[in-house]
């Protein structure tokens, strides 16, 4: 069983009061209507700069980041080959919280291929739209390749774009993402596998 924990962006930024630069200005600002055939608007603002004047009230002030709080769980089975897990995604801001439970099951046939299939709860995803991903990691490449908003639930369109097709019932687009990264160490559980592997070989020998 392996829990994961990290908080993200948990700061503040200080504003200082020589930052700020602002002021006033007298003038005013007309609206003559909007051209048909051209489409252009006739408006303006028009200002006396010689009124401008200048304002230096302003006192330095502190402002929070967003931040982000996520909590994760794997439990791994059958030597590694099968593994389910949960996170919890937490996205605080200023005036708004949302939260989201992403279920997950990994597959790794062999040691240098993981497939995944995950589901995400809460924030408005829709039963049966999943995400799908294929990691590939041999001993130094590591490249995978996943989608999100996969929605299976397929409603026939009549006239689409000129077109009858078949379009997702609940998911509006779809994210793709790839990644090719290098490993310089392999996990303990593989180097235990390899060892045992090897000592196994000898014996049979």
């Amino acid at each position: 069983l392996k829990v994961s924990g990290a908080v993200t962006d948990l700061g503040f930024i200080k504003w200082a009061q020589n930052s700020h630069v602002g002021g006033t200005v007298n003038g005013e600002f007309y609206f003559a209507g909007v051209d048909i055939e051209t489409g252009l608007l006739d408006s303006g603002f028009a200002y006396d700069t010689e009124k401008l004047q200048r304002l230096d009230s302003y006192t330095g002030y502190t402002t929070r980041l967003n931040f982000d709080v996520n909590i994760g769980a794997e439990y791994n089975f059958l030597r590694n080959h099968f593994a389910v897990g949960l996170l919890s995604h937490t996205h605080v801001a200023s005036s708004y919280t949302y939260s989201e439970l992403t279920a997950s099951l990994n597959i790794r046939p062999v040691n240098w291929i993981t497939l995944t299939a995950s589901h995400t709860f809460l924030n408005g995803n829709r039963p049966g739209v999943f995400g799908a991903a294929i990691n590939i990691h041999p001993s130094v490449i590591n490249l995978y390749v996943g989608m999100d908003y996969i929605d299976p639930n397929l409603v026939y369109a009549t006239n689409f774009a000129g077109l009858n097709v078949y379009v997702p019932r609940y998911a509006k687009s779809v994210n793709l993402y790839m990644g090719l990264g290098f490993n310089f160490a392999r996990p303990k559980y593989l180097r235990k596998e390899q060892r045992e592997l090897r000592e196994a070989r000898r014996n049979e020998a």
